[in-house]
């Protein structure tokens, strides 16, 4: 294979060095360069928006849906391989998306040691890339899979690169780095990610003022005007706390300098823990961080409000016109749908993937409607085509879909016999408190009782009477 390098910014360059490749037959220069185009329009983007860099390529790839765009998995497979192809021969870094890099001697017969299938497949890729560095099994060291973490990040269009570079990694830990042998343990030398401190860290006393602040705002007094927040909220104002804390940690204080809840609301102290959360974050990233934590913290600061003639009250009132003023500042005034929402509805902007979404539980249905035994893997793809039916009939949040029970949310026809089905939720279940009621369609409780007769057996294996379980554990699916 010839590599010619070019110096290409974005991928409507990349296809014209394609197409300009006189020493590829002309087939695989209309294919190379068909390709390219094809995976931006499947993305959403246009080539010359999209950089020639394997990092934007996985990042389109992660959000792109080809069932949308009606190819096949095998068709998107190799819309990927021939990009990939394409960033191989104008000499541009990037990772094969499957394992065909040979190996030296000592790694063919490693991995032919290895005990199971499952080990040499979690280190093959592994191996691969030793082999083309000339690394051998027995020079690997936390150096060595440390620089595989930063190929993976910066030349493979592989999804969730980090997860992939941890199971090799602890494969290597759990089957070759065994007591006795020569091969040393490999440490997590991957960059944390930041994660808030547990109060746990803080005085008793501090913690004691959370709990009964946050007790106070699930069971308000009769004579509060305030409603009791649901156990979601309390969780968000608790967290928000905890990261107002960690981010005061990082600005140089100590966990006892929060002796109690009070000890939070200081002018000085606010804005530390505000400039830690702005620092090297743009503003609108910020924003809703920033939110978040000034709204559990002025609902804090009325718990322990205190009266005008108190001591306290002008220092109190000091901080609360800081956090009011970072209020109003960062106040979420959304106009128009987030960003998130907006690229996930792109891909349904055009009239074909509007139907193609509609339809696409029974194009799921059709594909296995003549299957006697079906497989796991069938089973959980009709369920998420019947979680997908469900939510185009029925208004209803993740959250009551996945929980979903066969005995107390849903109502069959009586006898066993054809006809609608009910579903039903609880006021406790719902977010706004009121119950929910809904009467499916013919085609909808059609779809249920083929998924509930068929699939789900394969995956709940008589473990509960949740409608969509995991197939692992047989509770509901996690969001």
């Amino acid at each position: 294979m010839t590599i010619v390098r070019h110096q290409i910014l974005n991928l409507d360059q990349l296809r014209a060095v394609m197409m300009g490749r006189d020493d590829l037959p002309v087939q695989t220069r209309r294919e190379l360069a068909s390709a390219i185009k094809r995976f931006c329009q499947i993305a959403g983007v246009e080539p010359g928006q999209v950089a020639a860099d394997p990092m934007a390529i996985r990042c389109l790839r992660a959000r792109a849906s080809w069932q949308l765009a009606g190819i096949s998995e095998e068709t998107w497979r190799n819309i990927l391989s021939r990009v990939t192809r394409s960033f191989q021969l104008a000499g541009i870094d990037v990772a094969r998306r499957h394992r065909r890099s040979g190996l030296i001697p000592e790694w063919q017969s490693f991995l032919s040691a290895l005990p199971t299938e499952d080990a040499v497949k979690r280190l093959r890729r592994f191996a691969g890339w030793c082999s083309s560095q000339a690394i051998a099994p027995g020079t690997v060291s936390v150096e060595t899979f440390a620089a595989f973490l930063v190929y993976l990040e910066t030349q493979s269009i592989q999804r969730n690169v980090r997860e992939r570079w941890h199971e090799a990694r602890c494969c290597w830990n759990k089957v070759v780095a065994r007591p006795g042998s020569a091969f040393p343990k490999m440490a997590n030398t991957a960059p944390p990610r930041w994660a808030s401190r547990s109060l746990a860290e803080f005085p008793q006393a501090l913690q004691d003022d959370i709990a009964g602040w946050l007790s106070a705002l699930a069971h308000p007094h009769f004579d509060d005007e305030r409603d009791a927040l649901r156990p979601a909220t309390l969780r968000n104002y608790e967290g928000a706390v905890r990261r107002y804390l960690s981010r005061l940690i990082e600005a140089g204080f100590a966990p006892e300098d929060f002796p109690n809840l009070e000890a939070l609301f200081t002018p000085d102290r606010i804005r530390r823990a505000v400039d830690q959360v702005r620092e090297g974050r743009p503003a609108e990233e910020a924003h809703p961080t920033l939110h978040a934590m000034a709204q559990a913290l002025l609902s804090a600061f009325r718990h322990i409000e205190v009266a005008p003639d108190h001591p306290r009250f002008t220092a109190q009132q000091a901080a609360l016109a800081i956090l009011r003023k970072l209020a109003n500042k960062v106040r979420n005034r959304q106009s128009s749908m987030v960003k998130k929402n907006r690229t996930r509805l792109a891909a349904l902007s055009t009239p074909a993937a509007g139907r193609r979404f509609r339809t696409l539980h029974l194009e799921v249905a059709r594909r296995y409607a003549k299957v006697a035994n079906p497989t796991v893997g069938q089973a959980l793809e009709m369920q998420m085509a019947a979680m997908h039916m469900l939510l185009l009939h029925v208004p209803l949040r993740i959250a009551n879909l996945s929980t979903m029970d066969l005995d107390r949310h849903i109502t069959r026809p009586a006898g066993g016999k054809p006809g609608l089905w009910r579903i039903a939720f609880e006021p406790s279940e719902m977010k706004n408190g009121r119950p929910y009621d809904a009467l499916l369609s013919e085609e909808a409780s059609a779809f249920l009782v083929d998924y509930l007769a068929r699939f789900h057996p394969l995956i709940a294996k008589g473990r509960g009477a949740t409608v969509f379980p995991s197939s692992r554990t047989g509770k509901p699916k996690s969001r």
